[in-house]
């Protein structure tokens, strides 16, 4: 990973300003993650349907000034020389998607392990086409003790009825696959240094999430780290397995409609794919509630849509 390098997460009038810069050149998309491939001075400007914005290139800093300027007091290298052996790193996989449920991956690394993978090239699994994700997570899975928490859409929608947040269900996954680990670990008599996860709430928010879902935490201290897949190379690893793992549960999922179940939250190729799953139903209500239950994240708008469309 370039040191040339920086990401946030863009808002609208950033994004429209850009967009329509004459200074930058459209490049075609190869990744269902990204929404807007752009190209200033040979550096690049990758938009993800998430709206998070990564620039890599030499002319990072003249991008930021140019379109980012308040930005440019965070800028820093996304990979510092930072300790990275002896480390649990987490990362979650499936949020912004309408079909599937959700995946967390935990991975350790000692030095042996960081050796043994240094030549891999490992990097945020949203900067790597699919056949790349398939190819790196089965080399890592034979060399790297991981655990995994794959939850499938009618577990994700029973428990976003029990407690009406994504982040909960999130802190459940990051919570059950680190224990896990930890547990493993300790089997083997593992030193584990630091367990980091890649921030998505406060280190108080996530704590209080565990309390809401009646776990206890008695001896697991975790660290919380914005963009850590570009700084830790064991989250770097997890959000790779997490999404391979991802990738054939939406694959199964796919299997069992008989339709290809695209990524994302929604387009035109996910529209059509959610009616072609409720025409199957033939207009039975109860018949389109299990089948969407079963296939999709019914707390997205796009349940909404689909019901309104039905009903005019």
């Amino acid at each position: 990973m370039s040191l040339n390098t920086f990401s946030f997460l863009i808002t609208p009038q950033e994004k429209n300003q850009i967009l329509n810069s004459n200074l930058v050149t459209y490049l075609p998309i190869k990744n269902n993650y990204i929404e807007y491939l752009l190209e200033y001075k040979k550096t690049k400007i990758t938009i993800y349907k998430t709206q998070k914005c990564l620039i890599q290139g030499n002319e990072t800093k003249q991008v930021l000034e140019t379109f980012f300027a308040s930005h440019l007091p965070n800028l820093a290298p996304m990979n510092p020389k930072i300790h990275q052996t002896n480390i649990i790193g987490s990362d979650e996989v499936g949020v912004g998607d309408y079909f599937g449920g959700l995946c967390v991956c935990a991975v350790f690394l000692d030095d042996k392990l960081v050796a043994m993978i240094n030549d891999l090239n490992i990097k945020d699994s949203k900067l790597l086409d699919d056949t790349t994700i398939c190819d790196l997570a089965m080399k890592l899975i034979a060399i790297v003790p991981y655990e995994i928490y794959n939850i499938l859409p009618i577990e994700y929608n029973h428990l976003i009825e029990l407690y009406h947040n994504s982040h909960v269900i999130k802190t459940i996954g990051h919570y059950t696959a680190i224990n896990k680990l930890v547990d493993k670990l300790k089997s083997q008599n593992k030193v584990i240094d630091e367990i980091i996860i890649d921030q998505y709430v406060s280190s108080a928010k996530f704590h209080a999430y565990l309390n809401q879902a009646q776990i206890t935490n008695n001896k697991l201290r975790f660290t919380f780290c914005t963009h850590a897949e570009t700084k830790y190379l064991a989250v770097a690893c997890a959000s790779i397995i997490a999404r391979y793992f991802y990738l054939e549960q939406i694959k199964q999922l796919s299997l069992q409609a008989q339709i290809q179940l695209p990524l994302g939250a929604w387009n035109n190729k996910i529209e059509n794919a959610s009616f072609q799953l409720i025409n199957q139903c033939h207009g039975n209500t109860e018949e389109i509630n299990r089948v969407l239950n079963y296939y999709v994240k019914l707390h997205f708008s796009n349940t909404q849509k689909i019901i309104t469309k039905l009903n005019n």
